[in-house]
């Protein structure tokens, strides 16, 4: 098994780079860019947000 981890640019992008690395895990290549358009999230994207 492969390990795969995604690095956040900045620090409102742990949970958008946390989903990128289970993303990329899976065999998905999606962006932290892309995954905080989808999510509307521009400030991060917290554990309160995600609920």
């Amino acid at each position: 098994m492969k390990d795969y981890c995604i690095k956040q640019h900045d620090i409102t992008d742990c949970g958008a780079a946390c989903l990128a690395t289970i993303c990329r895990h899976n065999g998905y290549k999606i962006g932290i860019s892309k995954i905080r358009e989808v999510a509307g999230t521009g400030s991060g994207l917290g554990y309160l947000a995600t609920r």
